[in-house]
């Protein structure tokens, strides 16, 4: 019944439009694919007879092959749907997918077959990331013009007060309690109270323009979700190790942070590590101790590091930190960083080391690398 029931989801999948795929659950943790559905092929550019009757690792990249094994069986193990959001470096370029697994059981509860049906969100995390960029960039914009109007208000308010003052010394001078009284003509004094009042009025101005600029701020759209760090990392080395040439060490824990700036921030310097490192690298997590209510992140990698006297700033105009695939560099993960309260720095450490803060927590016990 169970492989009747396989083949007639097979047979069924290329009349849907709704990208599939199927496998075959050979023994305990043997995975086979037996179909890809034609919107699938059309979508991803892999082809359904390149894939039938083989395993991941015999028709993938080590690292994706590594990647989407583990998930199939979570699924198995589970006996369970497993829904995840995955990216994926295809034939037709990189894809974002909303991916679902549903096991097929057998009457005697075993899995005997995945159907996996994937969503193509790819647009929608393209406009994330602009969206995030761009909010940094905003943000970092309304800060210099807050600079510049704190700068030009202490500039006119000197000299206004001043004018102010000289009125009032004037208008004292003016009492007649001695002959050297200043004597002002009706229309004199009219005009020396008007010119006082207009620098009292444009004080009183230039300050309520200045507390706006200070109280307004950009809306905070931040948003805060549970993100199993061993699922976006695997992924993520899945596109810039491919061949499975880096030893990586990286943090599993389930961790409630803002995914896209995290999706940003860790591709960029992972990308840089495989760039410029030898062979090895390593990203560490921790709860900030500076930072109350922030995670820590540092990667480090085995290459010849940064000269002495770096710093960030030097090291975001350089193309050694920039993402040659998603377009955000440093500078620009740096922006999305700070706009939410965090910071990135050159940490000490053999090699290149780069640490960043977010706001987050860790769900499930202490950090482990």
């Amino acid at each position: 019944m169970p492989q009747q029931r396989l083949s007639e989801v097979i047979k069924l999948s290329d009349s849907l439009d709704l990208a599939m795929f199927i496998l075959e659950v050979q023994g305990d943790s043997k995975l086979v694919f037996r179909k890809l559905n034609r919107f699938h092929e059309k979508i991803s550019g892999l082809k359904s007879k390149d894939l039938v009757g083989k395993t991941p690792f015999e028709v993938l990249p080590p690292r994706m092959a590594e990647s989407v094994n583990a998930k199939y069986l979570t699924c198995v193990r589970s006996c369970a749907p497993y829904s995840y959001e995955e990216v994926l470096n295809l034939p037709n370029g990189e894809l974002w997918w909303q991916t679902t697994l549903s096991p097929l059981i057998s009457e005697d509860g075993v899995v005997v077959g995945i159907v996996g049906t994937g969503v193509d969100i790819t647009a929608r995390k393209e406009q994330e990331f602009r969206d995030a960029q761009a909010l940094a960039d905003l943000r970092k914009l309304n800060e210099e013009v807050n600079t510049y109007a704190s700068m030009a208000a202490h500039d006119v308010r000197g000299p206004l007060r001043k004018i102010k003052v000289i009125t009032e010394l004037i208008f004292a001078d003016t009492v007649p309690t001695s002959d050297a009284s200043i004597v002002l003509s009706p229309d004199q004094r009219a005009l020396l109270d008007s010119i006082g009042t207009i620098a009292g009025s444009t004080l009183e101005h230039v300050d309520s323009i200045l507390s706006y600029a200070r109280a307004l701020s950009l809306p905070d759209e931040a948003k805060f979700e549970e993100v199993d760090l061993q699922l976006l990392l695997a992924d993520l080395i899945g596109l810039v190790d491919a061949s499975g040439a880096f030893h990586f060490d990286y943090p599993k824990q389930v961790v409630v942070a803002e995914r896209i700036i995290l999706q940003i921030t860790l591709r960029n310097l992972l990308e840089n590590a495989v760039k410029f490192g030898r062979s090895r690298c390593t990203v560490t997590l921790a709860e900030s101790d500076e930072a109350p209510g922030f995670l820590e992140f540092i990667t480090s990698d085995d290459g010849p590091g940064f000269a002495d006297g770096a710093t960030l700033i030097d090291q975001s105009a350089q193309s050694r930190i920039k993402s040659p695939t998603t377009g955000f560099g440093l500078a620009s993960a740096q922006r999305m960083i700070e706009a939410r309260g965090g910071r990135m720095w050159l940490a000490e450490g053999e090699g290149a080391n780069v640490a960043f803060t977010i706001a987050g927590s860790i769900l499930d016990g202490q950090a482990e690398p």
